[in-house]
């Protein structure tokens, strides 16, 4: 009796180990993700060639690739291989074999591609079983947004639906892609927005301008930066040396050689202190810490919250944005190594390259 119990001990230790390395394997990792994980991809490096991981940081894709997304959540994605893009699955399958000079992501399952040429009519956009359904016949193109997609058929600049069909006329010297409802588009020297039939809405008064993000603009005049609304009202006056995109309720701005963080009102709500600034994600923007005077090193990169108060302090030489929790930094100024870290600033995978 004691020998069978015995026996049968074992046998459930055996099972038991043959779970754990099954769930730490492709199987476990298919697992995880089904039940209580998430289908993240964060982009890995590995002699120089690029994979990815899982949230539970095990590599998912061996590293292979030239190039790609830094992160993604599932469906197809590009990848370059054999200097040529193609798009990949979250198995690290070819989809899309690598075969264009150039591509962007899906959007609505549509993505604008460059074929092996870039002579003239070479750029077009396929559906995800890879099927050329807008020929390539433009000169130059932008990927959809808000169902529409800038293109240039001859020396000027039109839309286009999703059927291909020509939507906005070509009059314009440069078009930007739509966003919140209006495009922002050049006909001569000046910038100005356009609604989705293609009639100027605000007018051409600008040097330079952005896409509107969260219903505010940021435009230039005489080298200086200010935001509009989609009224076209002024949120602020042209006092910022460069303004991002709203992202969050803030825009990154820079005054007086710094950057810091303007609301949707118009009013600093971070103080410009800093060297560089990204855009807010997941509640925390990177930030870079001014030079030290007289020394060749840089400042280093850290996270604030909203209150422009460090809540990862700056110790990196290279800060990206949080997805899904994680945060890409580097290590190194020359031959960066480069990881990831939680929102608490600790290291989910250490720095490779």
């Amino acid at each position: 009796m004691i020998l069978r119990e015995k026996i049968i001990l074992v046998l459930i230790c055996l099972l038991a180990i043959g779970l754990f390395v099954d769930y730490n394997f492709q199987i476990g990792n298919e697992i995880w993700e089904k039940t209580i994980g998430t289908p993240d991809r964060y982009m890995v490096m590995k002699d120089s060639k690029i994979g990815y991981i899982n949230r539970r940081g095990r590599i998912v894709i061996p590293p292979q690739f030239q190039d790609g997304v830094e992160h993604f959540t599932g469906g197809i994605v590009p990848a370059k291989a054999n200097n040529r893009w193609g798009y990949i699955d979250t198995k690290g399958r070819w989809v899309i074999g690598p075969q264009f000079r150039k591509v962007d992501l899906f959007s609505d399952g549509i993505a604008h591609v460059i074929t092996e040429s870039r002579s003239f009519g070479k750029e077009g956009f396929i559906d995800e079983t890879g099927k050329l359904i807008i020929p390539a016949q433009f000169i130059d193109a932008r990927n959809f947004s808000e169902g529409w997609a800038a293109v240039k058929p001859h020396d000027k600049w039109g839309y286009i639906n999703k059927s291909g069909e020509m939507v906005i006329i070509p009059r314009f010297k440069q078009a930007g892609p739509f966003s919140d409802g209006m495009a922002v588009v050049r006909m001569e020297s000046r910038w100005g927005y356009i609604n989705g039939n293609g009639v100027l809405v605000i007018e051409q008064l600008f040097d330079k301008a952005k896409p509107f993000s969260q219903g505010i603009a940021a435009v230039a005049y005489k080298n200086r930066w200010a935001y509009i609304n989609k009224s076209g009202n002024f949120l602020c006056d042209f006092i910022f040396e460069q303004a991002n995109n709203f992202v969050e309720g803030v825009a990154a701005v820079k005054q007086n050689g710094k950057w810091g963080y303007i609301n949707t009102k118009g009013e600093l709500a971070v103080i410009p202190t800093f060297q560089e600034a990204r855009g807010f994600s997941e509640g925390l923007a990177a930030v870079r810490t001014p030079d030290p005077p007289e020394s060749k090193r840089h400042g280093q990169w850290g996270y604030i919250n909203i209150s422009g108060k460090f809540v990862i302090k700056p110790e990196y030489d290279f800060a990206g944005s949080f997805n899904g929790g994680w945060a890409r930094f580097g290590k190194g100024r020359d031959n960066i190594k480069r990881g990831y870290i939680d929102k608490n600033g600790k290291v989910v995978w250490k720095p490779t390259r």
